[in-house]
């Protein structure tokens, strides 16, 4: 895993797959996860910038959009509930 340490990134596109960054800043930039090693971010700083999902993790995306979007309200729910797992809630 490449680390990443104490960087400011501000303005373009960072691809997040496989990197460890801690105490980094992001500024305005689109943030781009394509679904391979999980990135890991430890105290770091976000102001305005855009989240990007690509390859796997953007056909997951579209897969568990594809099973709301089917109106079986347990499948629906089954998701929704995943995700307040996820989300500690």
């Amino acid at each position: 895993m490449d680390q990443v340490i104490e960087k400011t990134f501000s303005g373009g596109n960072e691809n997040l797959d496989g990197k460890n960054y801690q105490r980094c800043t992001f500024t305005n930039c689109t943030l781009i996860y394509a679904g391979g090693q999980l990135p890991v971010m430890e105290t770091c700083r976000f102001d305005g910038c855009r989240w990007q999902f690509d390859g796997a993790a953007n056909r997951t995306l579209e897969f568990l959009g594809g099973l709301c979007r089917m109106g079986e309200p347990v499948t629906r729910q089954g998701i929704e509930a995943m995700f307040r797992n996820m989300l500690g809630g």
